[in-house]
């Protein structure tokens, strides 16, 4: 787990020990009539879903675009995984940086959630279309900086729209959904480029929908 998403999770954690006693009924009233708080839960269960569902996919995804173009298999040689995982993380603190340069208000986060939204939209339906390795990587580098860019904004937008009383408790409904969408998405899982490429093309379908639904609400 990188840093980053350490921390995210970390602050939903002290959330819910401060929101100790509330019922999930209050939580529950609280989403479903606050078209802000829907807004956050579909962007934090597209969004998030494929941040954890790139993670199974991307090895499988570069080491297919290298086989494509190498005229036998011995000729594959095996992907530098470190040196990409090293990058990926460049990608990931380079989107937080660019976001703390700005330090947005609560317009500029949606601003910014909605890029994120976007480039990983983006990112996900470029690497479902190509199959030259280094432009597969490019395409997971914008997933990558989207995942810098999406945590400061989402974790801005949730401090000012959810109230402190019910905070714990609806970031963890929040995450209901979410482990759901994954588990599902896993079980169905098969081997082959057809279905990664499928799965790729649903979440930006997901992370396009999400950004028009925080335009609207926001």
């Amino acid at each position: 787990m990188s840093p980053m998403i350490a921390i995210a999770m970390g602050g939903e954690n002290n959330g819910a020990l401060s929101s100790k006693g509330v019922s999930i009924k209050d939580s529950l009233k609280a989403i479903t009539s606050d078209a802000r708080i829907m807004a956050i839960l579909l962007a934090t269960t597209s969004f998030e879903s494929a941040m954890y569902l790139f993670v199974f996919f991307w090895s499988a995804a570069l080491k297919s675009a290298r086989t494509s173009t190498a005229h036998s298999p011995d000729e594959v040689e095996e992907l530098p995984f470190g040196l990409i995982f090293a990058c990926f993380m460049c990608a990931m603190m380079a989107g937080s940086c660019i976001f703390n340069l700005k330090r947005p208000g609560f317009q500029g986060a949606t601003l910014v959630l909605m890029s994120a939204l976007l480039i990983a939209c983006v990112g996900l339906s470029s690497a479902s279309m190509m199959s030259t390795e280094s432009y597969v990587f490019y395409a997971f580098i914008a997933v990558e900086t989207s995942i810098g860019l999406y945590f400061p904004a989402i974790n801005l937008l949730k401090s000012e729209v959810v109230s402190d009383e019910i905070r714990g408790s609806t970031y963890s409904l929040m995450r209901l959904p979410l482990n759901l969408f994954v588990v599902i998405t896993h079980s169905l899982d098969e081997e082959g480029d057809s279905h990664r490429n499928n799965v790729f093309v649903i979440l930006a379908v997901l992370l396009l929908i999400s950004s028009e639904v925080v335009r609207r609400c926001f």
